[in-house]
């Protein structure tokens, strides 16, 4: 995304940040069976401290933001 881009497309991207960090939470919640405890609380937070900037890299490389709000 160019530093130009208009504030719709940065609303999108940041919705959709937030969007992967709770389905990673969500995630892990159920796969702990609806209980999180200190082990797999922390657990979460190391993978989520480089799943975020990993998907947030993604969702730029491909361009998802390029041409949303043309019209």
């Amino acid at each position: 995304m160019k530093a130009s881009t208009n504030w719709r497309a940065w609303l999108a991207f940041g919705h959709d940040v937030v969007a992967a960090a709770l389905a990673w939470i969500g995630l892990y919640w159920l796969r702990y069976n609806l209980e999180l405890h200190e082990p797999q609380l922390s657990d979460m937070l190391q993978t989520l401290a480089w799943v975020l900037p990993l998907q947030a890299g993604i969702f730029l490389a491909f361009g998802l933001y390029r041409g949303l709000w043309r019209f």
